[in-house]
């Protein structure tokens, strides 16, 4: 797969994502009457759902912005973990693949971003740019 092809794959999970998580994390925030029984059910505190309902919100705005993409998606990956810890401690074994739609792109597109990924294949993207610079003599 060339380097433009998985970049484009990684801005459109990133957005995908970015709304997903822009969406669960405003109807946590909402206090929605689902999200208020799902928290309550598993025996969690209200102010959970809300700190969950934020970072969920702050990872989306971090996976948008692609300067942070890299924290945004691993901030996601964190939160799904969760999500499927809590949905197999609790037997729901139908509901496991709930978190795990978000879990896997959010890990290829915190792989595709990590730090030092992008130097270590080249620079940018893999492209072939020359260096200005001149050889030491």
């Amino acid at each position: 797969m060339s380097a433009r092809a998985k970049q484009i794959i990684v801005i459109g999970l990133s957005w995908f994502l970015a709304l997903a998580f822009l969406f669960a994390g405003g109807s946590k925030l909402a206090a929605s009457e689902m999200q208020v029984e799902g928290f309550a059910e598993w025996g969690f505190p209200l102010w959970f759902m809300y700190l969950t309902g934020a970072l969920e919100v702050l990872a989306a705005v971090l996976i948008f912005v692609p300067p942070s993409r890299f924290l945004g998606a691993m901030l996601i990956v964190i939160i799904m973990i969760g999500a499927v810890a809590t949905h197999a401690w609790h037997e729901e074994w139908e509901m496991l693949w709930m978190p795990a739609i978000p879990l896997v792109p959010a890990a290829f597109v915190a792989w595709q971003r990590r730090p030092g990924y992008r130097a270590r294949r080249g620079g940018n993207g893999g492209g072939k740019r020359k260096s200005l610079r001149r050889p030491i003599a």
